[in-house]
């Protein structure tokens, strides 16, 4: 692992928080679109972002790399998103991370539109996804799975430069990169991928199956009241709480009935996993109904 290189690399500006994504089988704006950008943006170098734009959040710089795009996004997080990196790869391949200055970090590989692996550089025996041993060789290489690696910043370029055949260097960080704001962000998926590999057998409950079996529109706002409103006599504990609770659940409009009433479940104690997953599922689906 070159060191070095990477140590400069971080020093020049990829230490902060920051995602980076390697992506092949797509034109430079396309890949602008399917981070939620909007096309045509401008190009410029580094330093006239760093000049200019550094503190505006929601920007992404594209650059051609070899064969690959590499698509770095200063103060973002946007690649390492399922919704956002299985949409990159659909053509191809997309290798994201990201890390922020506390540390918190994400890595996430797709491949033909299907997120392979996922998973935080400081857990990597946490990998989910659809083949969560597919990069392993590459992870031992870089010392990332075994967390042989002193710092797994360039433990994650090491991987990105295996993955693409592709080194980064300071003259691709100072070139010139094609900017672009994202203003449509790519919507959350209503169930999240750790949800689905392994699949959580409550998906496929008929109950709650039943919500996700079509697109999300007001009609199921009642459903959701009534599933809520049993989730709520099963875990409450508390008969005062639980009855403020089904109070919020008969408000005359089912879509604030719902959401008021899901806010309200989640100040309870919700003990069981499955119940709270249940939870986040329901909210993300609420939040999609227009």
């Amino acid at each position: 692992m070159n060191d070095a290189r990477f140590e400069e690399l971080l020093e020049a500006g990829l230490s902060g928080g920051m995602s980076l994504t390697w992506c092949r089988g797509l034109n430079i704006e396309e890949v602008g679109r399917r981070f939620g950008a909007t096309v045509p943006g401008q190009w410029v170098t580094y330093e006239e972002f760093s000049e200019e734009y550094y503190d505006e959040e929601d920007i992404v710089l594209i650059a051609k790399v070899g064969d690959w795009h590499v698509a770095y996004e200063p103060l973002g997080f946007q690649g390492p998103r399922p919704e956002v990196a299985s949409g990159l790869s659909k053509q191809g391949h997309a290798l994201s991370v990201f890390w922020n200055v506390n540390m918190d970090t994400e890595l996430t590989y797709a491949v033909g539109g299907r997120v392979l692996v996922s998973f935080d550089l400081l857990r990597p025996e946490e990998r989910y996804g659809a083949d969560p041993s597919v990069l392993d060789g590459k992870l031992h290489e870089t010392g990332l799975i075994s967390n042989d690696v002193h710092d797994v910043r360039k433990g994650a370029l090491a991987l990105g430069e295996l993955v693409s055949g592709e080194g980064l260097t300071l003259q691709w960080l100072c070139g010139s990169h094609l900017m672009l704001r994202i203003d449509a962000p790519i919507p959350e998926s209503i169930v999240p991928l750790g949800y689905l590999h392994p699949r959580m057998a409550f998906l496929d409950a008929p109950d709650f199956a039943g919500l996700l079996a079509g697109a999300p529109t007001v009609d199921l706002a009642p459903a959701i009241v009534r599933y809520l409103d049993e989730i709520a006599v099963r875990i409450g504990s508390d008969e005062n709480s639980t009855e403020d609770v089904r109070r919020r659940l008969r408000q005359p409009d089912p879509m604030v009935a719902a959401k008021d009433g899901l806010d309200a479940i989640r100040q309870m104690s919700v003990k069981h996993i499955d119940d709270h997953r249940r939870l986040v599922v329901l909210q993300r689906l609420l939040s999609q109904i227009k």
